[in-house]
């Protein structure tokens, strides 16, 4: 192959998957609310308060002590334990939480921003997700989880926010524990690549959860470039190592 031909092609790859590593978060990086028969409560994590590595190319957040959301009224709706975020230029998106429910069934959504990239064509990805449910209550009604996303409690999209853009896998069906005290968890993955061009993605936590109990989750989302693109940048690194010797 002609040099300069190979090394512009090889300097094409180099490029895009460079370009991959170039994420943008539009909007806040959670936002969470909550929402039952006491009243509905919000609130969401800004840029500002997040960190950021440079060495991984990861924002980051997670919460410090427990964080109670309010109704209107200044009743508890809900208080979180533990809440966290993480986005990365890969691109990628984690998302964990725990919580406690008031004494009324009480529905959660814990969403992500929009994380923006340039496009990758015909990518490879990955979703996992898992919730833990605990009976707090104690009154013989056990624990219920109900996921509001088409029975599901985990959603990752591209190309879009959830629920508006392209669906890339549910996670975490409506699943219980009965029993005072008792505890379920439940959880998949996803692996198939995706088709076309990829150039946002999101994800989202929305369920609603028995009075009083206890919920948890975790989740990772990530959008690679193509094996072939990667294949082929391995190629030209080393056709330009070995110019160099």
């Amino acid at each position: 192959m002609n040099r300069a031909l190979f090394l512009g092609v090889c300097g094409g790859v180099l490029s895009v998957l460079a370009g991959a590593a170039s994420a943008d978060i539009i909007g806040n990086p959670i936002t969470v609310t909550v929402q039952n028969d006491i009243g509905t409560g919000s609130f969401n994590v800004t840029l500002a308060e997040c960190g950021y590595d440079a060495g991984s190319q990861q924002w980051f957040y997670i919460q410090q002590g427990p964080r109670i959301v309010l109704g209107g009224d200044g009743r508890t709706l809900a208080t979180f334990s533990g809440l966290s975020m993480f986005m990365a230029h890969d691109p990628a998106i984690s998302l964990g939480f725990a919580l406690q429910a008031s004494n009324t069934p009480t529905l959660v959504t814990i969403s992500s921003a929009l994380l923006t990239f340039p496009t990758l064509t015909n990518p490879t990805a990955h979703s996992s997700a898992g919730m833990s449910i605990t009976d707090n209550s104690m009154d013989g009604t056990g624990v219920t989880m109900t996921g509001q996303y088409g029975g599901f409690g985990y959603e990752a999209n591209y190309n879009g926010l959830v629920p508006s853009g392209s669906l890339y896998s549910l996670h975490a069906p409506t699943f219980f524990s009965l029993g005072d005290g008792t505890s379920n968890s439940e959880s998949g993955n996803n692996n198939l690549p995706i088709l076309g061009n990829v150039s946002s993605m999101s994800a989202s936590f929305s369920f609603v959860i028995s009075p009083s109990d206890s919920v948890s989750g975790t989740s990772n989302f990530t959008v690679l470039p193509a094996p072939g693109a990667v294949a082929l940048l391995g190629l030209g690194g080393l056709a330009l190592s070995r110019r160099r010797r």
